[in-house]
């Protein structure tokens, strides 16, 4: 008599989403040396093979369960991840299934493939599977169905089943084919937005080569002006120094003249002569000023009457900012010097 072990309503759902994702979308049974196509979807390496054996000459291949298509026979891998993950899913759902009695059918744990081959009933040998169990997600046959441990449960008819999901078959080819057309638009969409933003990205560095441009030769041009400019001032600068040159020049030729004389006059026999010489000289040196100053006169080279352009201005202040920082520098010169 069979009997069936006791699971908890969780583990049961668990067990059942499980076999969902490890079950053939072709043959809707596990999974059975799995291969993978290319566009991700895996099944049984006997289903593909036979779904792709009714290719015509001329014809796409095609995915079963997303229709991807390929103009040439994909090349297919085999799933090692799956093939783990069946065999550890099938060890867990033995656990779970319901045994029969050693002189009847054996444990279940030594259950093989019977002579009826895949569509027989892996615990009953003999019969073949005609339902399918809901709960389970599990092929089962009429004595599986009668069992106490499917007791309660969903069990239809392979053929109701078959004619069922094939009703469904074309709503749901339908929408797949509704979302490939808006994936596609979409697809579009993102390529027209690619071109677009690879045109604003051009413009944008185009306008700004040119702004940069347009700067390197307003700058060339200020370069010029402020040279002229400094020139400008450095000469009346020049000409300053060039004035108080003239001036200590004279007072040196006045110097050399007066000691002349006074060399000359000391060479004078007659008194009278003499004194008079004398006295006319000592008059003349009131008004001669032939002394040096104490100190040479320094005039002040100031370029602050240039004016500036506002970019330059903000640069030469960043620069001296940045030389007022480094205090190792002591023979740091900027602009900054120049125009104070």
């Amino acid at each position: 008599m069979a009997e069936c072990l006791s699971d908890d309503e969780n583990g049961a759902a668990e067990g059942s989403v499980f076999g969902v994702e490890l079950t053939c979308g072709v043959c809707m049974e596990l999974y059975r040396e799995p291969v993978r196509l290319p566009c991700e979807h895996s099944f049984c390496g006997a289903c593909i093979e036979q779904v792709f054996a009714t290719v015509e000459v001329g014809e796409d291949y095609r995915c079963p369960v997303c229709r991807e298509t390929y103009p040439s026979r994909p090349v297919m891998s085999k799933h090692l991840v799956l093939v783990r993950l069946v065999e550890a899913y099938s060890k867990m759902m033995k656990d779970k299934r319901c045994y029969t009695q050693p002189e009847k059918a054996g444990d279940f744990h030594d259950a093989t493939e019977g002579p009826l081959g895949a569509r027989g009933c892996r615990l009953h040998h003999e019969e073949v599977v005609t339902h399918l169990c809901f709960e389970e997600w599990e092929l089962l046959c009429p004595l599986c169905v009668s069992s106490d441990c499917h007791k309660g449960h969903t069990a239809k008819p392979l053929m109701e089943i078959t004619k069922d999901w094939k009703k469904m078959l074309p709503d749901i080819v339908e929408g797949l084919e509704e979302t490939h057309a808006k994936l596609s638009v979409q697809i579009l969409q993102y390529t027209e937005l690619e071109e677009k933003a690879k045109g604003e990205i051009s413009e944008a560095k185009e306008k700004t080569k040119d702004q940069i441009d347009c700067l390197i030769e307003f700058l060339q041009n200020e370069k010029e002006r402020l040279m002229i400019d400094m020139q400008h001032v450095g000469n009346s600068h020049l000409d300053s120094i060039h004035g108080l040159q003239a001036q200590t020049t004279h007072k040196l030729e006045d110097c050399k003249n007066t000691i002349g004389s006074f060399q000359e006059a000391s060479r004078v026999q007659d008194e009278f002569t003499f004194v008079k010489d004398m006295m006319d000289f000592m008059q003349r040196m009131e008004t001669l000023v032939i002394s040096p100053d104490d100190e040479i006169v320094h005039p002040t080279l100031n370029f602050n009457g240039i004016h500036l352009p506002s970019v330059l201005a903000n640069w030469i202040i960043e620069d001296a900012e940045e030389d007022s920082d480094d205090d190792d520098d002591e023979d740091s010169y900027s602009l900054q010097n120049i125009f104070d």
